[in-house]
């Protein structure tokens, strides 16, 4: 195993890509989307294996994030993990390696951890609806989509309503939604901005698509997000049949600043909208936590659901 600062260069850009390219599969398996989301704290790093695996790091101090899934097959991901766990806490400096995985990456992870070492419970976890837009019809029809129809007509009709490419926009109207999106959450949940202020700065770097709503003149939110990587391998990944004629979108961000009653739900289906017309079978819609915003998505019928878990690694206590 080696572990390399990124500092940018050619070579372990190429290095890097090519791990990518061989063995990615999660929606966050993007080099970009790695640099706009690590904060202005941390360090990056990439632990290479001589077979081609990698990961994604970040050093904070007395800490290693480990960003998204190990970047290898499923069988060698959980050990990838362990073994980096291992090198970093032999280090007396080091207090935790933090990690976010699927559940089976987990139960890899744990499998492969060396017997000084030991998985705290988990944190948080997240719940990732996979929608399945060709069955899904924006316009709402039918008895359970009643209420979220007549909101949405309601919406469109007290409200004058464009999207632009928010690509284009003036970011700072952009930061402006991220702050009053993070000043006016009603849950409880996590909510971080800096990764949304990231990738506006970098004028959406990673997406393929970034598109803002102005409702009555004003910009107050925006969607953006980017094709996964390699939907093939997820599915080997996940133990879950693949389609090779699925086309998914990984929906990953969608943020609002709550100024008009049912924003949320329109800048939801303004996503569903375009994704469907650019031609993807599926999306997925990203983590959130259980309660109130997986609620709201779980409204929209979503096809499957599956679940990762933030938790930390620690060495074991000596008796």
């Amino acid at each position: 195993m080696e572990i390399i600062e990124d500092v940018g260069d050619k070579k372990n850009n190429e290095r890097i890509e090519k791990a990518l390219k061989k063995f990615g599969y999660a929606p966050e398996h993007l080099l970009n989307w790695f640099r706009i989301y690590s904060n202005e704290k941390e360090k990056r790093y990439f632990a290479f294996w001589p077979d081609g695996t990698a990961l994604f790091l970040n050093k904070d101090g007395k800490e290693w994030v480990i960003f998204s899934e190990p970047i290898a097959p499923a069988d060698l991901g959980g050990k990838r993990v362990a073994e980096f766990a291992k090198f970093a806490l032999k280090d007396p400096k080091i207090k935790k390696v933090w990690v976010e995985a699927e559940t089976k990456t987990q139960e890899r992870i744990l499998k492969n951890l060396p017997e000084n070492l030991r998985a705290n419970n988990p944190s948080y976890s997240l719940v990732w609806p996979i929608m399945n837009l060709e069955k899904f019809d924006p316009s709402l029809p039918g008895k359970h989509f009643k209420s979220l129809r007549n909101a949405k007509n309601k919406f469109y009709k007290e409200h004058k309503v464009a999207i632009v490419d928010a690509k284009k926009m003036d970011k700072e109207l952009l930061h402006d939604v991220v702050r009053r999106w993070a000043e006016n959450r009603k849950h409880r949940d996590r909510a971080y901005t800096q990764e949304y202020h990231s990738i506006i700065d970098s004028g959406f770097n990673s997406a393929q698509t970034a598109r803002a709503m102005i409702v009555d003149g004003k910009v107050v939110g925006f969607n953006a997000g980017w094709p996964m990587p390699n939907l093939k391998r997820w599915s080997e990944n996940m133990g879950v049949k693949y389609n090779p004629k699925d086309k998914r979108f990984y929906a990953a961000l969608g943020i609002l600043d709550y100024s008009a009653q049912d924003l949320g739900l329109a800048l939801y289906l303004e996503d569903f909208d375009w994704m469907k017309n650019a031609g993807y079978k599926t999306a997925d819609m990203a983590g959130v936590e259980e309660g109130g915003p997986l609620n709201f998505k779980k409204q929209f019928l979503p096809e499957s659901y599956y679940k990762t878990s933030v938790f930390s690694i620690v060495r074991k206590e000596k008796a």
